[in-house]
């Protein structure tokens, strides 16, 4: 029920929601780790969720994988997204948003959810698109720093019963230039 919400449905889009997706591409078409990757921001009106799921190929360590979409996601909050990420994230939402009013069910369904998730209740359907629309690139790798800060991670292994598995250790990865300036000048003010 809050702006964040926007942002991050943008970025689970952006990460792994389509084929396009950053995820998709790295994880099951380019190193072929993982054979589906999903990422979802849980809305609700109690702080929700945000997450990543990916189902890895025979023999791929959890690790490896777990250890590329921190990679990716790192990126995104040092980064940014690009403005055709952006573009494909709002036509993808723009029109399944739309499409959720084909019927008279349909539509009273969309309501009831916005009236049980969002303090602005139902009245919040008329805000959605230009609330999507309001994101431009900065506010999302801004929302990515802050949201997805990675000791606040809880990452979950679900494996076979014999197969031998070791955690890793978290690891921040080292900020970009332009990254690293942009927290030197926050830090100074």
């Amino acid at each position: 029920g809050e702006k964040d919400d926007w942002s991050l449905d943008i970025l689970a889009h952006v990460l792994a929601l389509a084929r396009s997706s950053r995820l998709h591409r790295r994880l099951v078409l380019d190193e072929e780790l993982a054979t589906q990757v999903s990422a979802q921001n849980e809305t609700r009106l109690d702080p929700g969720l945000f997450w990543v799921v990916a189902e890895l190929r025979p023999g791929v360590r959890p690790d490896r994988v777990e250890a590329v979409i921190r990679d990716e996601v790192q990126r995104i909050a040092d980064d940014g997204i690009t403005q055709a990420e952006l573009k494909r994230a709002r036509i993808h939402i723009r029109s399944s948003f739309l499409f959720e009013d084909e019927t008279v069910l349909e539509t009273a369904l969309k309501l009831g959810r916005y009236e049980t998730l969002s303090t602005a209740g139902w009245r919040l359907v008329d805000a959605v698109l230009a609330g999507y629309d309001a994101l431009d690139r900065r506010t999302l790798r801004d929302a990515a720093a802050r949201l997805f800060a990675p000791e606040a991670w809880t990452a979950v292994w679900s494996v076979p019963h014999d197969h031998q598995v070791e955690r890793p250790r978290v690891r921040r990865r080292k900020a970009a230039p332009r990254a690293r300036a942009r927290r030197d000048r926050k830090g100074a003010r």
